[in-house]
């Protein structure tokens, strides 16, 4: 399939554009929403985003099966080489790796894998048994790869880190201290090796689970608290490289779920669109939190949260453009936001490019690397 070559004059037409949406006002500007096509089925998402605005996710083939997929420039490109499998691509970094699934690859169960210029290589599980699971969630710009593999015994599975260089685990997660064996899920990390997850301290519906923080440097994982009690539900979902932690937790005993924001200064409730409930799914390093909310209605909207107000991210688009956006699952530091909606009644991932102040020089320079990719 042919890719088109950004070109200087692509850019500086988005950077104008851009620049006119924020000096306009950004709350009153229409942005346009790129829909993430299928593969010739029904359904297509969106669930990771760089600064170049490569997006990646998954999308249904005209056999019903989702397939892990890059969408760049409006060219789709299917990563998956199984016929017959389907998985997801999960997350992809600043150099262009993308990491995810695959399930039932030839003489195996579902694989993580890590995705480079064409190349795919899967991540095999601790044990080496083929009987036994691993899954990729997220990936830094220094290739450490963040995911989950399937452990023997009574624990289910553990977090644990991979590097590009080798499809073994390098780092088992430790648990949170006094929290007892069980098993731990790991979601983002960030450029200082900080990965987010959430753990349960042992199996079945005695205990919630909570999210956690791992830091590489000390080889320590703490818990992230919660907005309740001691029988909240908490994941953290993702992470900056500041170390500010995003996801949601329950704030009482009738579940009331809302979306957080953890900071230096502790953590912080980030409010609803008026329903019941928000959950936080991603942060950028200025701070800009994306996710899903009910609105006064019961009905699921994206939102972008920053300084301080969470907004529905219809608001920034074309009421006639015949997009409801339902949950915003990535941000990059570009402003380009990505996720799930509906097009005329049909599901399908989207990416919006709405520039914080001071993004065009990012915008420019994740441009130039892109096209030095590509043309390499």
């Amino acid at each position: 399939m042919a890719r088109t070559t950004t070109t200087v004059p692509q850019w500086a037409a988005t950077l104008l554009a851009g620049a006119i949406a924020i000096a306009a006002g950004q709350a009153s500007a229409q942005f346009t929403v790129h829909e993430i096509p299928t593969l010739g089925g029904d359904r297509s998402t969106a669930l990771g985003v760089n600064n170049a605005g490569q997006v990646v996710g998954s999308a249904r083939n005209a056999d019903g099966l989702f397939q892990p997929v890059l969408w760049e420039n409006g060219v789709l490109t299917n990563l998956n080489p199984f016929a017959g499998t389907q998985g997801n691509a999960n997350a992809i970094n600043n150099n262009g790796e993308i990491v995810g699934f695959i399930s039932s690859t030839p003489g195996t169960v579902q694989r993580g894998f890590y995705w480079n210029a064409g190349d795919l290589a899967l991540l095999e599980p601790t044990s080496g048994s083929s009987a036994q699971w691993t899954e990729a969630m997220g990936i830094n710009d220094h290739g450490q790869i963040s995911g989950s593999a399937q452990v023997a015994g009574s624990n289910g599975f553990q977090a644990y880190i991979w590097d590009r260089d080798n499809t073994s685990p390098v780092i088992s997660v430790p648990q949170v201290s006094g929290t007892g064996a069980g098993f731990y899920a790991g979601y983002a990390i960030n450029n200082n090796g900080q990965m987010t997850g959430y753990y349960q301290s042992n199996l079945g519906f005695e205990q919630p689970w909570r999210g956690y923080i791992y830091q590489t440097s000390n080889n320590l994982s703490t818990d992230v608290g919660t907005l309740g009690d001691d029988n909240s539900y908490v994941e953290a979902w993702a992470i900056n490289d500041k170390g500010h932690v995003v996801g949601y937790t329950d704030t009482n005993l009738f579940f009331d779920t809302r979306a957080f924001i953890l900071t230096e200064d502790g953590m912080q409730n980030l409010g609803t669109l008026g329903g019941d409930f928000s959950s936080a799914l991603g942060i950028n390093n200025d701070d800009w939190v994306v996710g899903t909310s009910r609105n006064e209605s019961g009905q699921a909207r994206a939102f972008l949260w920053r300084d301080g107000v969470m907004e529905d991210l219809n608001d920034f688009i074309d009421p006639d453009s015949g997009w409801i956006l339902e949950r915003a699952q990535g941000i990059s530091d570009t402003g380009w936001i990505i996720g799930l909606g509906q097009l005329n009644g049909e599901f399908r991932g989207f990416a919006i490019l709405i520039p914080a102040p001071g993004a065009g020089l990012l915008l420019g320079l994740a441009g130039l690397a892109a096209a030095r990719r590509r043309r390499n």
